[in-house]
Parts: structure tokens; sequence; C-alpha cells
């Protein structure tokens, strides 16, 4: 995406979000004052970090997908596998991705719970293979399995 694609969008964003960003902010803080001066903090922390970062997805197109609330915040998308973006939440994680995989590391978290990462700053490839119709957030062998695979690098 060009500088001026990222540009409109920012453009396109504060004229289409800025008065529902407001609003349920003034609703969260019950004072209008915090509530501009958040929205107006949270658009120039889009207009520096959207060039290099990208635009991210829509609270729409979030909603559509079908993934857990705050999924998308630290993981990006592409070519049909997810891609670490930050890594920010190192608690527990109530989906198939390995909470504790870098940034860069990539690949693809099922609905049953299977899922494959290559890892490539820890020089690993992980690969669990489960079947549960879907696996409901937080099952314990997901996050048992990804604690498991890093607490096994030899560095």
């Amino acid at each position: 995406m060009s500088l001026v694609d990222v540009r409109e969008a920012i453009t396109q964003a504060h004229r289409e979000e800025w008065a529902r960003v407001v609003a349920a902010l003034t609703k969260r803080f019950r004072d209008l004052d915090i509530a501009e001066e958040a929205a107006a903090e949270a658009f120039a922390t889009a207009v520096q970090r959207w060039p290099a970062d990208g635009v991210p997805l829509t609270p729409a197109q979030k909603a559509v997908s079908g993934s857990q609330p705050g999924y998308f915040d630290d993981i990006g998308w592409g070519f049909g596998m997810s891609v670490r973006t930050r890594r920010t939440h190192l608690g527990p994680w109530p989906v198939s991705y390995p909470p504790l995989a870098s940034v860069g590391s990539y690949g693809w978290p099922g609905i049953y719970g299977t899922g494959w990462y290559n890892d490539p700053a820890e020089d690993m490839i992980t690969i669990l293979m489960i079947q549960r119709a879907p696996a409901p957030p937080g099952l314990p062998i997901l996050l048992d399995f990804w604690t498991a695979a890093y607490q096994a690098i030899d560095d």
C-alpha cells in the first residue's frame, strides 16, 4: 500500500469513525474532554504507525471474522497464514496461536485446534494436531503445547 493510500485510509477512518470513537470513549470515561483527547491520540498513533505497519482491519472486518476479541491485536494475516506482528501478550492465550512466538513467526491456527507455526528467530517449526469441534478458547492443551515447545529451546 502506498503512502498516498495510507493517508487516504487515515482520512477515511477519521471521517467515518471519529464521532463513533468519541461517543464510545465518552460513554466509557463519562467526560467529553478526556474522550476527545483519547481519540485524538489514537488517530495521531495511526498517522505515525500505519505508514510502516499497514492499515489494520476495521472493527467491522474483525467482527465478521469469527475470531476471539483481541485476536488481531498482535497478529496479521496474509497468503492464508497468520503472522506475528507484535509480541505483547505473554499470559494465557485463548486461541491456538503460540503466545510466546517471536515477531515474524507465521503459521496457521485451525478452528479445531490443529496448528502449525514456523518461528525463524528460534529456528523452530511446531505442529499440533488435535480435533475438537471447535477448539474452545483456553483449551489447556493449546497453552501446554506451546509452553512446552518454547521451554524446550536450548540456547
